[in-house]
């Protein structure tokens, strides 16, 4: 056991009061919460726990964090995450957080980090909780201080006490005890013990109760703490590529069958053991992090319907953190019966070994290799630097290769798919795979066709265009999505769409003005997230980023735009600023960040080899450029390959990169599949608020059933529809649902009534809000 060693003085206690129904949403909200606490140097510790036993239809959270003075707490209450609740706290709260009387002085302090403690727990080890509220009596301030400075050499005494905080508010009478325990029986110990003992024999003197710690047990949720030299080392290591199956940093034990460990909130996750090449089973092997959420329902139950496998796209996308993220969501859509599984595909995130072309992620960070894809022309010398930039990357992939990068590709992560049923026990696969994922679903499906039960491929790439290599036919529907911006915006009108003006083609021109103007004077921004220039490319790439996710993105973005008009780029920098990689002395930190040097290994190793030559490069730009007027960034994709030199083994209407005329030819590749068209702008179905589409995708998922060929379902909203809590607008979704089938749906959704629809409905407005699919941008 390990103490911290930053002194903490001061605190804050902020209680939560949650809407029913709306657990998840406020654990998923404190989850996001988690990883902002680690980036405040000032935020020692970060503790976010739920109230057992709190009213039902009024849950009661807490968020507890400790600061080593005021000026650190002052930072964390002018930082993202109190913005980001006060921001969203309408869809999930039942009242504002009252912030007024949260700051309290730390009297005495014990905080212990336990031994053991799985990799990635959010939770750190910590299981339970307890909270004390009361209040001194008059007169009996300083007395009631001085009480709990004295439990100090008490604490000693409890070795399995890991966290004890006795906190007063300040300016005020009232005071809290707050502590956290590894097990249930630390706890209960703790209740029985000297600390309690005082406490409670203290009462009748000198304390009003407001609550005692018998009934206000808590209930760890995430827990971030920081700021002391046990958790630090002494020299910077740097980052190694191992082509090891074991992680050194990685506490699960990769095995040839599942071995589940809990992992996160709620979910489970192992290692799995499989060939690197599956034509050589017996040499260099590669492990695959896999997470699920288990289902409601016992495996041995009848009603159990064995895994649904996902995949996020990309490819470079992380299962793991979209089942971590987002598994309760997924669950409600097909569920409670099934488990919801993912996994990180070989040579990304927490999979080994990982692709890295570097030895350090500051070398690709100062390299300017970040997370989507640039302008391939955004430069005096045009396609020429973005050209030469890729030879170098090229070179850097070849001397970090040592014969493991061959194997980085759909073939062989198809295979790892099998592998991964077959380790359940099962003998076909339940798949849903999003962008990518249709790509990585249809090839398992043309390998093993004997091995499919159920296949959902959502937003659907050409398969024929990809596994060439040109990526020249996915943008002939972008275009389709940006009039959509333009139309809705005006459609919604000046109270719902901040870009408004008097007709769409306004809006049209409004925006190239601000592109215009951009390209001859960049806009210098100095902001609370960071600083830089807003350009015409990082506008160029946030709107391009909006066309996946119209539902999450198109009334940020016109807020945004129409600031800029104004001359305040603030909000455009904000909404397109990723945080700059830090040096770090922790090998761990980064260790199982997505980077790009792995979606370009699946994307180059996939397709022939590129020309490297210059003028083969601007050749294939031009032609793109003539297919859409985002192919300045598109380009981008083919670019990353043209010097991979590496040895060969032997949807909606309109997405803005995969067309509906993708899923038509790829349905005619597979006898007796059919195309379910989800009337609405944006990338993959869960782009948008369905319920007839999630209907129809249960439907198939429990009795096997298709929807009738050439079906359409509408969207329960629009982009610019009111935010959440305005009345639902579901009826036309209904009603084109029931034209379409008439198949007692209802016993598909488990209860058969509309509460089922309606937790349904929440999940997918919820995924819409919060886009899940890993993109290339």
């Amino acid at each position: 056991m390990s103490s911290v060693t930053t002194p903490i003085k001061q605190a804050s206690l902020v209680p939560l009061f949650v809407q029913a129904g709306k657990e998840s949403i406020i654990e998923q909200f404190v989850l996001s919460g988690l990883s902002i606490a680690k980036s405040e140097p000032a935020t020692i510790q970060w503790f976010a726990a739920k109230v057992q036993d709190s009213s039902p239809s009024s849950p009661e959270y807490i968020i507890f964090d400790t600061f080593p003075d005021d000026e650190g707490r002052k930072a964390h209450f002018a930082g993202d995450i109190p913005k980001a609740l006060h921001a969203q706290g309408a869809e999930f709260l039942a009242r504002p957080p009252d912030v007024s009387q949260v700051a309290c002085e730390i009297l005495v302090s014990k905080v212990a980090k336990v031994d053991g403690a799985a990799e990635g727990d959010v939770k750190m080890g910590y299981k339970v909780g307890l909270i004390a509220l009361f209040e001194a009596k008059p007169g009996k301030r300083e007395t009631v201080r001085e009480f709990m400075k004295g439990a100090e050499p008490m604490l000693e005494e409890e070795p399995d006490t890991l966290v004890w905080c006795a906190v007063h508010f300040t300016g005020t009478d009232k005071f809290a005890v707050v502590d956290f325990f590894a097990t249930e029986e630390a706890r209960q110990t703790h209740l029985k013990g000297k600390i309690a003992a005082a406490l409670f024999a203290s009462v009748e003197e000198n304390l009003v109760v407001r609550s005692m710690p018998e009934s206000s047990g808590l209930v760890i949720q995430s827990i971030e703490i920081g700021g002391g030299a046990p958790w630090t080392r002494k020299a910077c290591i740097r980052e190694s590529r191992k082509s090891s199956v074991q992680s050194a940093k990685s506490p699960l034990s990769p095995s040839k069958e599942l071995k589940w460990t809990d992992c996160y909130t709620g979910r489970q996750c192992a290692r799995l053991i499989v060939p690197l090449n599956h034509s050589d089973p017996g040499g260099a092997e590669a492990a695959i992090a896999i997470i699920r959420k288990p289902a409601a329902v016992a495996i041995t139950s009848k009603s159990y319907r064995g895994p649904i496998l996902f995949n996020p796209g990309g490819p470079g996308g992380s299962g793991v953190d979209l089942v971590r993220n987002r598994g309760d969501l997924l669950s409600a859509i097909v569920g409670p019966t099934f488990d919801v599984v993912s996994f990180d595909p070989r040579g990304i995130s927490r999979s080994t070994p990982r692709v890295s072309f570097f030895k350090t992620d500051i070398e690709r960070s100062l390299f300017d290799v970040g997370a989507g894809l640039p302008l391939a022309n955004n430069s005096v010398e045009g396609i020429a630097r973005s050209w030469a930039r890729a030879r170098v990357l090229g070179q850097l992939a070849a001397e970090a290769d040592d014969g493991y990068l061959r194997h980085i590709n759909t073939d062989q992560t198809a295979h790892d798919m099998l592998r991964i049923v077959e380790a359940h026990g099962r003998d076909k696969i339940q798949f849903w795979g999003f962008s990518y994922g249709s790509i990585l679903g249809a090839t398992f499906a043309a390998m093993f066709p004997d091995k499919v039960e159920r296949l959902i491929i959502d937003g659907i790439v050409d398969p024929d265009n990809y596994y060439k290599g040109i990526w020249g036919n996915d943008l002939v529907d972008a275009d389709k999505v940006m009039d959509s911006f333009f139309t809705g915006c005006h459609e919604a009108g000046p109270e719902e769409c901040d870009f408004w003006a008097p007709s769409a083609d306004d809006i049209r021109k409004n925006l190239t003005s601000i592109y215009d103007t951009l390209r001859s004077r960049p806009i210098p921004v100095n902001t609370g997230k960071g600083y830089g220039l807003v350009d015409y490319a990082l506008v160029r790439g946030l709107v391009f980023r909006s066309l996946y996710s119209p539902f999450a993105s198109f009334r940020p973005l016109a807020t945004a735009l129409a600031a800029l008009a104004a001359g305040d780029a603030s909000l455009t920098f904000d909404a397109a600023f990723v945080p700059p990689t830090k040096c770090s002395c922790d090998p761990s930190d980064g260790l199982f960040t997505n980077v790009v040097d792995a979606q370009n290994a699946v994307l180059c190793n996939d397709g022939p080899d590129v020309p490297g030559d210059l003028a083969s490069t601007e050749e294939y730009f031009d032609l793109i450029s003539q297919t859409s007027q985002w192919g300045e960034i598109w380009a981008s994709i083919r670019l990353g390959c043209v010097a991979s030199n590496r040895e060969h083994e032997s949807s909606n209407p309109s997405h803005p990169v995969t067309p509906l005329w993708a899923a038509k030819k790829m349905s005619k590749g597979f006898e007796g599949s059919v195309v379910l068209t989800q009337n609405s702008a944006g990338h993959c179905s869960i782009s948008g608020p369905s319920v007839c589409t999630q209907k129809h995708i249960r439907e198939y998922l429990v009795s096997g059933k298709l929807p009738p060929p050439g079906t359409v379902c509408e969207v329960d909203s629009t982009p610019f529809s009111p935010p959440p809590g305005s009345p639902r607008v579901a009826e036309a979704a209904q009603k084109n649902f029931d034209s379409n089938s008439n198949s007692g749906l209802d016993s598909a959704l488990g209860t058969g009534g509309e509460g089922s629809e309606e937790e349904m409905l929440q999940a997918i407005m919820e995924l819409s809000r919060n886009y899940a699919v890993h993109t290339l941008i």
